[in-house]
């Protein structure tokens, strides 16, 4: 399928790439000694195939996969790199991660499947030392030193199709150009393996919301349809705060009150 795919960009789309990369993919977790139920081999080629319909432009969006830990995010990842190297296709993309060594070890895998090295920029700030890093990778050393990483940062990564890249610098206050631009143009897809955002929460007393309310209500010119809708809000918060205490239950969700066009 590969070779026939090769001999004209016509026979190559979305469903070629999937295809290709849901082959690499089952045939790298079977030599991980994994066996993938019917179930688990049709979730792995929905992902590729929402990855290619995304990189050659078909769907566009943000999208989240609710697969499991140790179900094949990653290596799918590499799986859909290696495919569109195999099939010399001209797309680009970034891979963020949380931590740098995390990509340091996709880095890896990704040669391993076969694509070369100066193709895959990595982008950390972190130190290298070779000697170091051999003898982590050997497992003569359980961890790197802090702010080391096993495998040295790149340059020029506007010219490498496949970047590796750190959440905080997705995050960080720079560019969107330091990561999403190859070769003068946007690359064709962003890849978050693990979460980009942690849920963040913050607490406020019911009492200080009531206060604010009414001090609202009392300010010429605050918005009604705001005002209706804090109260609300108030409304539930202390019914459930009510149905707490009297039964002495633990606590519920409550589903708020759909926004409008306040």
């Amino acid at each position: 399928m590969i070779e026939q795919a090769l001999k004209t960009d016509q026979n190559i789309n979305a469903n070629v790439l999937t295809d290709i990369a849901h082959d690499i993919l089952l045939d790298n977790l079977k030599k991980y000694g994994n066996k993938p139920s019917k179930e688990h081999r049709e979730a792995l080629r929905q992902l590729l195939g929402l990855y290619s319909r995304l990189a050659f432009g078909e769907s566009t969006g943000r999208f989240a996969v609710p697969l499991g830990t140790g179900l094949g995010k990653t290596q799918s990842i590499i799986a859909f790199i290696s495919a569109i190297h195999r099939l010399g296709l001209d797309i680009s993309l970034s891979v963020s991660a949380s931590q740098v060594e995390a990509l340091c070890d996709l880095k890896r895998e990704l040669m391993k499947n076969g694509v070369p090295e100066d193709m895959i920029g990595l982008y950390h700030s972190y130190l290298y030392d070779k000697a170091l890093a051999d003898r982590y990778i050997k497992g003569e050393k359980h961890e790197l030193d802090k702010g080391y990483a096993s495998l040295p940062a790149t340059q020029d990564h506007h010219t490498k199709p496949f970047l590796l890249i750190t959440h905080n610098r997705v995050r960080g206050k720079g560019s969107v150009n330091e990561y999403n631009i190859f070769q003068g143009r946007p690359r064709n897809l962003m890849i978050y393996d693990e979460s980009l955002f942690l849920s963040d929460c913050m607490s406020l007393e019911l009492w200080r919301l009531k206060r604010a309310t009414r001090w609202m209500e009392d300010t010429p010119g605050s918005p009604k349809a705001l005002i209706s809708y804090l109260w609300e809000c108030i409304s539930l918060f202390s019914k459930e705060l009510e149905r707490q205490q009297a039964s002495n239950r633990d606590p519920q969700v409550i589903t708020m009150p759909p926004l409008t066009n306040l």
